[in-house]
């Protein structure tokens, strides 16, 4: 059997209830397992059978998985040779089924809904969530009801309506659309998954299962990983916790979250020794899958954190991400986000302040697929040349000599 938890007070609740937050305190619950048969042998075809032995559910439809997981974690060469590293690792999550990380928390919360009997589901989303979770909606047969922005880039738009969701652009502050969906979801009978949903994140720790699970148990030293609301964190922290409470690793790896300078609520909390952060009043960066003023496991990352023993929050600047989105293209041969980018420039800048050395093993999760977000083309165009066909085999000859 298992349990829901609130990260704060402790308090739990039953697990057959559909609860997200704690009612005493407002902060996430997560799912408190009993330790079941402990196993290195890791099988099954979709996600949620792959990792049976870590996740609640008793019963898993065969019907609703896309094919999430088993990304690939490819060793970097180049990179790592510019860097001075020996060991650095790219987790490719944009090569989910709909090209994000959030695939992962998106089969498992579907699978949630269904064992409670719900007929429609949703959620608040910048981009990347909002198409993740029109996709599995669909092909579980539900409604779905997708809450972004008003001023989500119109590009973006297409990638979630094709699944023909109600798609709702919102008004308002978005910090505040998050409690509203939870209100109006308890009111109709809609399950909004939103990013700190307890399932959610038991389907988003699975990445770091994987990870382990891909270097033969050995354990990474470092994790870089983008951070938004802060779920996807916290499943990374969590599945960690429960490998070592296991004995399937010998230690944890840290865990580095990165923020984008211009949204770090979460990163300023930790640099001033706080276990709590403060709501931004304003935002401003490129990078906006990880742009979120009030993220809703803010609190619950810096403390299961502990004061930096399992990890630590740090920022880059706009330019670094596009630089070292420009790097993972060019020199690896994946393109990611920016958002997702922002991991390299974060171990790039941590080499440079010797907060973790050129020796150690260095995995970057690379959440969102570049084709997510081809706005950034807009303010960097692509260098092209123009040629007459005539001329062609000297600007051929003359470029093959640089």
């Amino acid at each position: 059997m298992a349990s829901l938890v609130c990260s704060l007070c402790g308090a739990t609740y039953p697990y057959v209830e559909h609860r997200q937050r704690c009612s005493k305190d407002g902060e996430p619950l997560h799912v408190q397992l009993d330790r079941g048969e402990e196993k290195k042998e890791i099988g099954g075809d979709s996600l949620l059978h792959r990792w049976q032995q870590f996740l609640p559910f008793g019963r898993i439809s065969d019907d609703i998985d896309l094919g999430v997981g088993n990304t690939p974690l490819v060793k970097s060469r180049r990179l790592a040779s510019r860097l001075g590293m020996a060991d650095l690792y790219f987790k490719n999550e944009g090569l989910n089924p709909t090209g994000s990380f959030k695939d992962r928390g998106t089969v498992a919360g579907i699978q949630r809904a269904l064992d409670l009997g719900f007929k429609a589901v949703g959620t608040v989303s910048s981009g990347n969530m909002a198409g993740s979770m029109a996709a599995f909606a669909a092909r579980a047969g539900l409604d779905c009801f997708i809450m972004v922005s008003s001023r989500i880039l119109p590009e973006k738009l297409g990638p979630v309506g094709i699944y023909h969701p109600y798609l709702m652009l919102v008004d308002g502050d978005y910090g505040d659309l998050y409690q509203e969906s939870l209100r109006i979801g308890e009111e109709l009978g809609i399950y909004f998954i939103v990013g700190d949903d307890p399932f959610r994140v038991e389907g988003q720790k699975t990445v770091a299962l994987e990870i382990c699970l891909e270097m033969n148990w050995q354990a990474p030293d470092f994790i870089f990983m983008p951070v938004s609301s802060g779920g996807n964190m916290s499943g990374v922290l969590k599945g960690l916790r429960e490998l070592e409470e296991r004995g399937m690793i010998a230690r944890r790896p840290q865990v580095v979250g990165v923020q984008a300078e211009g949204s770090s609520p979460i990163a300023k909390a930790f640099l001033q020794g706080k276990e709590s952060f403060e709501r931004l009043q304003s935002t401003n960066t490129i990078c906006g899958a990880i742009t979120n003023p009030n993220p809703p496991s803010g609190n619950r990352v810096l403390r299961w954190l502990e004061g930096g023993r399992y990890g630590r929050v740090m920022t880059v600047t706009d330019d670094e991400a596009l630089a070292a989105q420009r790097e993972l293209a060019e020199g690896e041969g994946i393109w990611v986000q920016p958002d997702s980018a922002v991991t390299l420039a974060a171990v790039r800048k941590s080499l440079e302040q010797g907060t973790i050395d050129p020796s150690a093993r260095v995995v970057c999760i690379l959440t969102g697929n570049g084709l997510k977000d081809p706005s950034i083309f807009k303010a960097r165009p692509v260098e092209t040349r123009q040629v007459a066909l005539e001329g062609l085999r000297d600007l051929v000859t003359s470029l093959s000599k640089e």
